[in-house]
């Protein structure tokens, strides 16, 4: 998991007020995706930015026949592990596994953006994927 966390006040404090956002990218792509501009732009706003990559991506290591499931639940185990409830914030197949996520109460709101590729994948989904 990448992270960017506000300067704070004089003791190093984020702003309380500010949920901490968490940014789940899509097939391809790991939590660096996000790490150039998204997680220091909301920093520099006193948002507390975290970026993680689904398993199979990123560094997080092979993981042949992943469901939605899992990476929904991966979504929430890491949601969990943050300092307070977050704003979960996904692309593509991210998005889908935030969608899936969210249903499980683990957060405070959810954002999700899918593409033309990420929505024909639905159909992959139903038929590749088991969604137990």
């Amino acid at each position: 998991m990448l992270t960017s966390q506000p300067a704070g006040d004089e003791l190093g404090h984020a702003d309380r007020h500010k949920p901490p956002l968490l940014f789940v990218p899509g097939y391809g792509h790991g939590a660096w995706a996000f790490a150039e501009n998204w997680l220091e732009h909301c920093a520099t706003r006193g948002y507390s930015a975290y970026a993680m990559s689904l398993r199979g991506h990123g560094d997080s290591g092979s993981a042949p026949h992943t469901t939605l499931r899992a990476y929904a639940h991966d979504v929430v185990q890491v949601a969990a592990r943050l300092p307070r409830r977050s704003v979960l914030i996904g692309h593509g197949v991210g998005g889908l596994a935030v969608a899936q996520a969210i249903m499980v109460d683990c957060a405070n709101a959810a954002c999700y953006s899918t593409v033309q590729s990420a929505q024909r994948m639905l159909g992959l989904m139903y038929r590749g994927f088991r969604l137990r």
